[in-house]
């Protein structure tokens, strides 16, 4: 069974216990409910006899509690549609929440003059839908679906087993740990492209299962994966499987010196043997589109494949600069005559502050 078909079972069962979201009794119902029990109470107090003292009108009002409780309890589970930073069921005992969203990305790209040779257009780029939220308070998860180009695929579905705050279990499609950039957000990036470093050295999503955590009190995070290591929707084509391992650190984080606690640092690694049968006519590409490095016919991957990756931030208040050197050791094959090892290495570095 997949994420998807996972997450699906588990927001149909627990509609089926909790009630149907539109059949939940209102606010005002349920305040009518209080109304009436406190006018009983107060007929209560007016048909006790004087004579029948204290305790008779005591055993009342504990009796008129313990269905002010029952009340309570029965309608706890009960689910609630809110629009709060988005779209959101939640059960009233909170152990529950979905959560449905989505992005557009939209381009105007335009040539700057007759030497460049991209074409100005407009592209709506990628269309994203998805849904995550959790259940009970361990399991989380996501599945989003990215149309774009005239096509839908899976972007990320998974499930995020959440008992420990130090150790941690996600498996299915995610982001493989590995850099700064790549793991921020789209919509919290700096500028409004990756850098090309990123771009072509990260390894962005796979398939498997990851350890995760945070430890030292938060001061220090981990991630730990086993990946087939084919990017997204992909299936492995060997036996090996990738191992990808992050580590970053805020070592101050807990420090009362606003101008310190923003440091952080980190380092990223990926290892595993790939074998593809030929890889000419892909390569780097510029944001307009333009192929400015592309293999030669016949080229394949042929062996160790290994990513290296190390980052630096600096946070205060509205300023911030990061940076990060990347890496990328592979062995290739030129369609069985020989093969030989090639590297690329890439590095950025940014420094912005809001106004």
């Amino acid at each position: 069974m997949n994420a998807i078909q996972v997450a699906v079972v588990v927001a149909v069962w627990l509609m089926s216990r909790s009630g149907s979201v539109w059949a939940q009794e209102s606010p005002d119902k349920e305040s009518q409910k209080v109304k009436n029990l406190t006018e009983e109470v107060n007929q209560e107090q007016l048909q006790t006899p004087m004579n029948a003292g204290r305790a008779s009108l005591e055993t009342r009002l504990n009796s008129l509690e313990t269905r002010l409780d029952q009340m309570q309890t029965d309608t706890a589970s009960d689910l609630r549609v809110v629009w709060k930073n988005g779209f959101k069921i939640i059960s009233r005992d909170k152990m529950f929440e979905l959560i449905v969203g989505g992005r557009a990305h939209f381009d105007g790209r335009f040539r700057l003059g007759r030497n460049d040779p991209s074409t100005s257009t407009f592209d709506v780029r990628s269309v994203r839908i998805f849904t995550r939220g959790h259940l009970f308070e361990h399991y989380y998860w996501k599945v989003g679906v990215e149309f774009s180009r005239g096509r839908g695929r899976l972007r990320s579905g998974w499930l995020d087993f959440r008992y420990f705050d130090d150790i941690q279990l996600q498996v299915g499609q995610f982001k493989e740990p590995f850099g700064l950039e790549a793991l921020t957000s789209g919509k919290y990036v700096k500028f409004s492209e990756r850098s090309m470093a990123t771009k072509f050295i990260a390894p962005a999503f796979g398939t498997g299962a990851m350890l995760h955590g945070s430890l030292l009190n938060t001061r220090l995070g981990y991630s730990i994966g086993i990946l087939n290591g084919n990017g997204r929707n992909r299936t492995d084509e060997n036996d090996d499987k990738d191992l990808a391992v992050r580590l970053n650190t805020k070592p101050l984080a807990a420090s009362n010196d606003n101008l310190l606690k923003g440091i952080q640092f980190g380092g990223s690694l990926t290892v595993g043997n790939k074998k593809t049968t030929s890889i000419d006519g892909s390569g780097p590409t510029t944001q307009m589109g333009t192929r400015f490095f592309t293999f030669n016919s016949g080229v394949g991957r042929d062996g160790e494949r290994i990513r290296q990756g190390l980052e630096a931030a600096w946070h205060v208040g509205p300023f911030g600069i990061s940076g990060e050197y990347l890496k990328l050791k592979e062995r290739l094959s030129n369609g069985g005559i020989g093969s030989a090892s090639g590297s690329i290495r890439g590095w950025y570095g940014t420094a912005l502050t809001a106004a």
